[in-house]
């Protein structure tokens, strides 16, 4: 019988809002206050207490995104019905196929015309020499401009030619012969000495801190090629993430200077470019693998040519094979495995997704786009898997990132290419609009295996800490434009709209420190964290220098001389792994010195080495998709070397507040009377509530100045230089650069 509700005990917990249930509680059809692992209900009555998997953790959507959404509706409503188009009999025409109602309709002679001039426009993939005339055995696709698709014999597939039987075997014996015999020569030349229990270990590292942010190789085929000799294993990638892995490492022995990080895996790399060489005669998806993991190699160590050159050699082979293109159909034609259309999605995607994150991090136009591929996104395998080795989690690590790395693109040709389409007002403010709509869906629509807010416990994959930091970095991106308009000139609604999107931006920037934060007191520092939190650590610097440079005193904005130093603790922990990282902080140093000479360099020394921070003694919480690294005989590491935050203590306590503030519907509110002043600005900033008021829609009304010349990225966003360029009211003068 339950304990009567108007008398509660002197421990009992008043009931929250939940909708969540646990299932005991389900089937008793009482009330559940929704704690975690067991609810206070079947706790006292000792009761098996469950709550169903399926759940996934999202709250009630709020008020002000509700309202967003309407205002869109009621918009794109008003624009079909400026083009005389009836929404409602439209609905109802739609639906109608759905409920299986409609008569099926009967293709004329239009239609027939219409599908036989699309399937003019088809390629196909190849294997034939008829077609392919490397020989090499790996499928490459041709599109329909080549002129080569009518030399196809008859017998030969639309979707794959000459895959079955023995046109196969004829067509491509000798070539595969050819293939096998090359195979075994660089097999032999790229041997190394590596202890195997090193090896082990470098592996273990890459796949644990790397391959979930840049998934371009699957762990268990490369496993298992590498125990059988099969294909998705080859000399030149294993030497690729030995020398990744060798980054995330303190062991001197990996290193050609044991006192210096930046020459860990310097041996690797080295031996990687001959192997490369070779490699590139006879290239196959393990090629575009290990260029793809070159890239992050290079861009660890400030060499940008080369890791932007290395990009764009994979990104060629990967539309060289055919791999913007989906080979679903491919499976019935036994042109390749199920796994192989997987791994073909995989790197493809994992190549799209590292392609906007290297154009907004150097400035450049994204080179892989939306129209340049039709193709699945990777299948979401079934989290309750037996292996050893189980995706559920980094697939959806990889999906939320694509349509993120879309929403980056958007933004990226919309503002910041050089025929940008949306810059000049008004456009812009639609524009940013939209996006911003964009960004609210994706945040949203997360899983809760990809929130940092966890009802049980903090998220123990770090690179879900990344996908935030980016998640915010892209709200600072979009209103970079429009923060340009705030200057001591500034007047009427330029002035309204500039401070609010400063105010927008300044609390991204914040959020991002918040975020590192947090992952600083679950892992131990950034000592591991991929080269991405340097682009977001960065981007928020600007915006708090910025910031910072407005008031009158260092002292005056308390809260952002804290998160600047933040940021610098975060860069300097990066820096063992990137020494891009170590530039970076160094520059902001000596903006920050030249107004606030002594502030932010005696805390922080410049030269940061593995002896003051170091994470190869901090143990991640294991999950269900990642083994531990092997303990490998080495120096001895202590924790004690972790660099923490004074206040994460205190940040500890505050952590489920970081669902509240995670999503930007409050920004949105009316643009503020205030004027551009610095405390304006900073009220606004840190007074916006998240779910206090409902949206005004659209938030940009009216823009009169033409933003056309403002808001370009920089030529080269590492900013080793870009930072002196800042103006004397601290405005980074974007339009300049």
């Amino acid at each position: 019988m339950d304990l009567p509700p108007d008398k509660p005990g002197p421990s009992s917990v008043r009931r929250k809002n939940t909708s969540k249930a646990c299932d005991e509680c389900r089937r008793r059809r009482a009330k559940c206050d929704g704690q975690r692992p067991v609810c206070s209900r079947c706790q006292v009555r000792s009761l098996s207490c469950q709550y169903r998997v399926q759940e996934d953790g999202r709250r009630p959507a709020p008020k002000s995104y509700v309202e967003m959404l309407r205002g869109r509706i009621d918009l794109l409503e008003g624009i079909l019905r400026s083009h005389s188009i009836d929404v409602d009999a439209t609905i109802a025409a739609l639906r109608l196929p759905k409920d299986g109602t409609a008569a099926p309709t009967t293709g004329g002679p239009d239609d027939s015309g219409v599908e036989e001039l699309s399937a003019a426009f088809e390629g196909a993939f190849s294997l034939d020499e008829s077609i392919n005339y490397d020989q090499d055995g790996e499928i490459r696709y041709y599109g329909a401009t080549s002129g080569r698709l009518g030399f196809q014999s008859p017998k030969e597939s639309a979707n794959c030619s000459s895959v079955s039987g023995s046109s196969h075997s004829r067509a491509c014996n000798n070539p595969v012969m050819t293939r096998m015999k090359y195979d075994s020569f660089l097999k032999t030349m790229g041997q190394d000495s590596t202890p195997e229990p090193l090896k082990e270990h470098l592996i273990s590292l890459y796949f644990k801190w790397q391959n979930p942010w840049f998934q371009v190789v699957s762990e268990k085929l490369f496993r298992e090629s590498e125990k059988n000799g099969g294909r998705y294993c080859s000399p030149l990638l294993l030497t690729c993430i030995l020398a990744v892995g060798s980054r995330f490492t303190d062991r001197p022995d990996v290193r050609s200077d044991p006192d210096d990080p930046n020459t860990a895996g310097s041996v690797f790399v080295e031996n990687a470019e001959s192997l490369l060489h070779y490699d590139l005669k006879w290239p196959s998806l393990t090629t575009i693998q290990a260029l793809g993991i070159m890239i992050e190699i290079y861009t660890s160590t400030g060499q940008d040519a080369a890791a932007w050159l290395y990009q764009g050699m994979a990104n060629r082979l990967a539309l060289d094979m055919g791999l913007n293109l989906d080979g679903e159909t491919l499976i019935e034609s036994e042109c390749i495995t199920r796994e192989e259309v997987e791994l073909r999605r995989q790197i493809f995607w994992a190549l799209y997704c590292d392609d906007k994150l290297s154009a907004a991090y150097t400035g450049r136009v994204c080179t892989m786009l939306e129209v340049q591929h039709k193709l699945n996104l990777p299948t979401v395998p079934s989290p309750g898997s037996s292996n050893a080795i189980n995706p559920y989690v980094p697939t959806l690590l990889l999906r939320a990132l694509i349509r993120l790395s879309q929403i980056t693109e958007k933004t990226i040709l919309g503002l910041y290419a050089p025929n940008a389409s949306h810059r000049k007002s008004p456009d812009i403010l639609s524009f940013i609009e939209s996006r911003i709509l964009d960004l609210q869906t994706w945040y949203y629509d997360l899983p809760s295996e990809l929130r940092i807010e966890r009802a049980s416990s903090a998220n123990t994959q770090p690179q879900v800490y990344t996908l935030h930091m980016v998640y915010h970095t892209n709200y600072i991106l979009l209103l970079r434009p429009l923060t340009s308009g705030l200057s001591a000139v500034a007047h009427g609604k330029v002035a309204a709209h500039a401070q609010k999107a400063s105010s927008m931006s300044l609390k991204a920037a914040k959020q991002i420190c918040l975020i590192g934060k947090k992952y600083q007191q679950v892992f131990g520092s950034f000592r591991r964290s991929p080269v991405t939190a340097t682009h977001c650590s960065l981007s928020a610097a600007v915006v708090l220098v910025h910031a910072e440079m407005v008031q009158a005193r260092p002292d005056a904005g308390a809260s952002i001389s804290s998160d600047l130093q933040t940021l610098l603790n975060i860069l300097g922990e990066l820096s063992i792994s990137w020494d891009i990282a170590r530039r970076i902080r160094r520059s902001l140093i000596e903006t920050l010195e030249k107004k606030y000479p002594g502030v932010y360099s005696h805390d922080l020394p410049d030269t940061v080495t593995s002896s003051h921070i170091s994470t190869e003694g901090v143990q991640v919480p294991s999950s269900a998709f990642i083994s531990e690294p092997l303990n490998v005989a080495g120096p001895e590491i202590h924790d004690s070397g972790v660099s923490h935050d004074a206040d994460i203590g205190q940040f500890a306590d505050k952590a489920n507040l970081l669902g509240d503030l995670m999503s930007y519907p409050g920004f949105l509110e009316s643009v503020p009377e205030t004027g551009t002043s610095a405390k304006g600005l900073m009220e606004a900033a840190n007074d916006i509530d998240p779910f206090s008021e409902s949206l005004h829609w659209p938030a940009f009304t009216d823009l009169d100045v033409d933003l056309n010349n403002a808001g370009a990225l920089p030529g080269d966003y590492h900013f080793f230089d870009s930072l002196s360029h800042l103006n004397a009211d601290g405005s980074m003068g974007w339009d300049r650069l």
